[in-house]
């Protein structure tokens, strides 16, 4: 069976090298390899042309089209099976153009640094197309093992899937980055505690959660990650994939990283003294009654600056530091930290001299939002109780700046 490839790329030199194994092969591309007026006359055409990404997130198929377009006006009458990732839809688009074109999408899935060992090693071969033209494209591949799943669906699935693909790709890459860039932040070893989650008989390969290699990057995961986010601007499913797993961002976070504690202690004074109460409060839901016991409670323990109570509808800006406040339902996994300085003096026995050195302590902050104004709360294990979990704060304002307002936490409450 005489194969014609057009575009000698990563893919199409990959297809090229696999497929002289076992075929007659000529290859063509616009840089002037090849004899367009030769691979016309072969029994099939393997595109595997560029399909680069579009500045609204998709891919352009537009060489695709230029590509299937030539070898109509050629009378090509062979089978054309497409390689090249498409946008979705460009199959039904091709369908319509060019009617008389017997058209295949099989959507190549190569690892960009050994694309002629995947190619000739495939994991499942996917076609789509009608079936008998389908069932020719079979033949070409029957050196590849039966045992090979062989799956057929319809243009727009294998669209949909081959850059689904490369998104999950994206993010594995990505969820394996941000529990390295975690695990460095608070000085543990990423790589047992990847190797937790691959041993895993469901996972059981430590490909993309190895850590060490960097953020997801080459020529496809990125702009196959893109468009695959571009087809529901209302559903952005992979928006944090790509605003965090990219190799550049994930070197920016990594070189910005500072270190972390998380085993504070505490010893929670007035938590011990109120939080039987506030568990039969909030267990009844009676918010009303709130507010008299945990003035009274608070009276005991802080000074006569403002009392405030904060709620999900609702905050307050006009707060001063040293003002009481009450923060109730807090729920947040933003975590970030804050220094504190300190000065400590030493005095010399009879002398009037001293030494004195600053050194600084970092605090870890839970970040919580209610309107336009941010509170940054902390004390020593507000944080690692409540992350991801909903509390009732009481603390004191320590700092303001702008639109935040840094919180110490006096006591909490675990809902």
């Amino acid at each position: 069976m005489g194969i014609g490839i057009v575009g000698l790329g990563a893919v199409g030199t990959a297809v090229l090298k696999g497929m002289q194994l076992h075929h007659d092969v000529d290859g063509y591309d616009i840089d002037g390899r090849g004899d367009w007026d030769r691979i016309i006359g072969s029994d099939v055409l393997f595109i595997c042309v560029p399909t680069d990404g579009t500045a609204g997130g998709g891919l352009d198929s537009g060489i695709v089209e230029e590509v299937v377009s030539r070898i109509s006006e050629s009378k090509f009458e062979g089978l054309a099976i497409v390689k090249s990732t498409l946008q979705p839809g460009t199959m039904s688009r091709l369908k319509s153009l060019f009617p008389t074109v017997r058209i295949v999408y099989m959507p190549e899935f190569l690892r960009e640094k050994d694309a002629t060992e995947w190619f000739q090693n495939p994991d499942r071969l996917v076609a789509a197309g009608s079936p008998g033209d389908v069932d020719e494209a079979w033949g070409y591949f029957e050196w590849v093992p039966q045992s090979t799943p062989r799956m057929v669906m319809s243009g727009l699935e294998a669209e949909i899937g081959k850059i689904a693909h490369n998104s999950f790709i994206a993010t594995k890459v990505t969820f394996t980055c941000e529990v390295e860039r975690l695990c460095k932040t608070f000085d543990a070893d990423p790589r047992p505690v990847m190797e937790v989650v691959w041993r895993d008989r469901r996972v059981q390969n430590p490909a993309h959660l190895t850590p060490g290699l960097g953020g997801f990057d080459g020529k496809c995961i990125p702009k196959d990650t893109r468009a695959l986010r571009s087809l529901d601007v209302d559903t952005p499913l992979l928006d944090t994939v790509c605003e965090t797993g990219s190799n550049e961002v994930v070197k920016k976070k990594m070189s910005s990283i500072s270190s972390k504690s998380i085993n504070p202690t505490n010893e929670g004074r007035l938590r011990k003294r109120i939080e039987a109460f506030l568990f039969k409060l909030f267990s009844v839901g009676i918010i009303t009654l709130l507010l008299i016991p945990l003035i009274f409670v608070l009276s005991v323990e802080m000074d006569d600056h403002d009392y405030h109570i904060i709620t999900q509808q609702g905050s307050l800006d006009d707060m001063e530091i040293g003002d009481h406040i009450t923060i109730l339902d807090v729920n947040s996994s933003i975590i970030d930290s804050e220094i504190e300085s300190e000065e400590h003096c030493y005095h010399e026995f009879d002398s009037y001299s001293s030494d004195c050195y600053y050194s600084q302590i970092h605090h870890l902050t839970l970040v919580y939002t209610i309107g336009e104004i941010t509170y940054e709360l902390s004390s020593n294990d507000f944080v690692e109780d409540c992350f991801g979990n909903k509390c009732s704060s009481i603390g004191e304002v320590v700092r303001i700046s702008g639109e935040m307002r840094w919180i110490e936490v006096r006591d909490y409450h675990v809902i």
